[in-house]
């Protein structure tokens, strides 16, 4: 590839082998197919397949090149992809319609890619009649695949969560009722506590109590001693007077005893 030229034309190649892969593997994957707006959309969107190979013919003789000899890897691997799971899946239904619907809108995302790429290529070229044509199919590519999700989400997967939401409702409520037995067995424990609080506050208050009149005797005990030593001292203070007698009248004595003396 020397050019902008060349590339776009390597690009609307490249696409022209990939759409003609898919004409092919559509109506294999159609017939696997079991919910009937899926089966209605892809047969829609088969005959959308047909009329976008035909714009590419349109582009190629408009510019005057030559479609073929190029093969899309990128879209044989997607196709390969989707032969894959019909081979895997055992039975047809509601799981390989979900299945397929993601193997196709691999496909149609590769689409959207590829003519977003070569409609880029095309403005850049002035190429108005490619721009248009090439946009058309860009419009059909993005409503199909919204149309694809809407049928997955709505119609296909609602029908595979039922037994699964079922199942976790009953783990749910056992997983209730097991929370519901802790919490009456925590009530039980916490007016079991409350109980050995209470009893605990009440012994608390008696040794309270019994320590408060040991204190009351004690002290007066210690008042009676101070008054039995009061008094003790107060006879001693008496023997002590007497004492202080006697020495008087001792004294009184000994001057007598020197006026006698004198007198002689």
């Amino acid at each position: 590839m020397q050019s902008l030229q060349d590339l776009f034309q390597e690009e609307i190649k490249d696409i022209y082998s990939a759409e003609n892969q898919i004409l092919k593997a559509l109506p294999q994957i159609t017939k696997k197919v079991s919910n009937p707006a899926l089966k209605e959309a892809l047969t829609s969107h088969l005959e959308e397949t047909r009329n976008q190979v035909t714009r590419l013919e349109s582009i190629s003789k408009s510019l005057g090149f030559k479609l073929g000899g190029k093969k899309c890897h990128g879209m044989q691997g997607l196709v390969e992809e989707g032969k894959e799971m019909l081979e895997e899946m055992d039975e047809e239904g509601a799981l390989l319609d979900a299945g397929l619907i993601g193997a196709i809108q691999r496909v149609e995302h590769y689409e959207i890619a590829a003519y977003g790429t070569a409609r880029a290529l095309a403005m850049r070229l002035g190429e108005q009649e490619a721009v248009d044509l090439l946009q058309e199919t860009l419009d059909e590519e993005g409503q199909a695949d919204k149309k694809l999700t809407s049928i997955s989400e709505e119609e296909i997967l609602p029908g595979l969560e039922g037994s699964e939401d079922s199942e976790d409702g009953e783990e749910s409520d056992d997983a209730e009722d097991a929370r519901g037995g802790g919490m009456l067995a925590s009530d039980e424990n916490e007016e079991s506590d409350d109980s050995d609080g209470a009893d605990e506050t009440e012994d608390d208050e008696e040794d309270d109590r019994m320590t408060t009149a040991r204190a009351g005797g004690k002290g007066r005990g210690n008042g009676e001693e101070s008054s039995r030593g009061g008094s003790r001292g107060q006879s001693g203070g008496g023997r002590f007077s007497g004492s202080s007698s006697g020495s008087s009248r001792g004294s009184g004595r000994t001057a007598g005893a020197g006026s006698r003396g004198g007198g002689r």
